[in-house]
């Protein structure tokens, strides 16, 4: 395994969404991001897939939008990144220090739970 510390940092902000009923929500999410000029990329695929994609390098800021909790928890705890919020906004993203060992990185994690989403 990677240590991640010698893993390439990613400042993109990437935006999973795996339920498409939320998808009005993330694309609200999205265009406000972008109004500040922040980088924000979409990725497609199963979970799985985009949990592989994503850490291939440590991302600065993800979230999943979903109204599955499971896989909403399999993401918090697979993803690599600074910052893993599942049905959160990326705004309040922060600054974490890099850790010395990947299985033990400090994130910022956001789960917003909203009782029309869940």
């Amino acid at each position: 395994m990677k240590n991640e510390r010698t893993k390439e940092e990613d400042n993109k902000k990437y935006v999973y969404i795996e339920d498409i009923d939320l998808r009005k929500e993330a694309m609200k999410e999205c265009e406000e991001l972008k109004l500040e000029e922040k980088e924000v990329e979409f990725v497609n695929g199963n979970i799985n897939e985009v949990i592989d994609r994503l850490n291939k390098k440590l991302s600065y800021a993800v979230v999943i939008y979903t109204k599955d909790p499971k896989k909403g928890y399999k993401f918090i705890n697979l993803v690599k990144s600074k910052n893993v919020f599942v049905n959160a906004t990326l705004a309040n993203v922060e600054d974490v220090p890099r850790g010395e060992n990947e299985l033990l990185m400090y994130k910022n994690i956001m789960y917003e739970l909203k009782n029309d989403i869940l």
